[in-house]
């Protein structure tokens, strides 16, 4: 059997996480520990929060996003803490996508993550899953005080690691995050599943 070869206009791969490589199921996880209407609150109310967002882009921690969100919903106060320490349960890795990596490597590519994610609750998520460990390096928005799809993510991750942007293809699934990619001259697609990813090995 021939080895897989990449593409030769390719030298790196780049991924988001949340959908992507890991699922991320909220809702799901909430609705496995409370009753539905409480599940749908502390899913509206919290996850959906623009306060998440600041979480994500690093200027807030874990507890300041916790207090400001139940400043303005105190009817989850009972829930809330409980609820802020299910984040690891909600995310999972996506085995049929993560299962691409080990060839993706093998074939030349250099592998990436760019990802809007909390620094504490990455740092969590990183320590459960030794999937990280084969990366040749991860932009976080929550270390870089930036969310996608702002420039600076993207020109961060391609000056760090000198990636050529022309050679890098961004996966995510958020279509202005992929338009974020291809602003900054990085080919971009958005991701709908593991299949996408049969078509970078010649």
């Amino acid at each position: 059997m021939r080895p897989d070869a990449k593409l030769p206009d390719l030298d790196a791969i780049v991924f988001d996480l949340g959908n992507v490589l890991l699922d991320y199921h909220p809702l799901q996880t909430l609705r496995a520990h409370y009753p539905e209407a409480v599940a749908q609150r502390l899913h509206a109310a919290m996850f959906q929060s623009p306060q998440w967002v600041e979480m994500d882009r690093g200027v807030l921690t874990q507890a300041e996003v916790l207090a400001r969100i139940l400043a303005d919903a105190p009817d989850i106060a009972p829930y809330g803490e409980a609820a802020m320490a299910l984040q690891t349960e909600m995310i999972t890795p996506n085995a049929p996508a993560l299962a691409w990596l080990p060839r993706l490597k093998s074939a030349g590519y250099r592998l990436y993550a760019l990802s809007n994610f909390g620094a504490q609750s990455f740092a969590r998520v990183q320590a459960r899953y030794p999937v990280f460990g084969d990366f040749d390096g991860l932009v976080i928005s929550g270390r870089e005080l930036v969310v996608k799809p702002a420039p600076h993510i993207y020109r961060a991750l391609l000056s760090r690691y000198g990636l050529t942007p022309a050679r890098a293809l961004f996966f995510d699934d958020i279509p202005a995050n992929v338009q974020g990619a291809l602003d900054v001259g990085m080919q971009a697609r958005l991701y709908t599943g593991p299949n996408d990813l049969a078509g970078l090995l010649a």
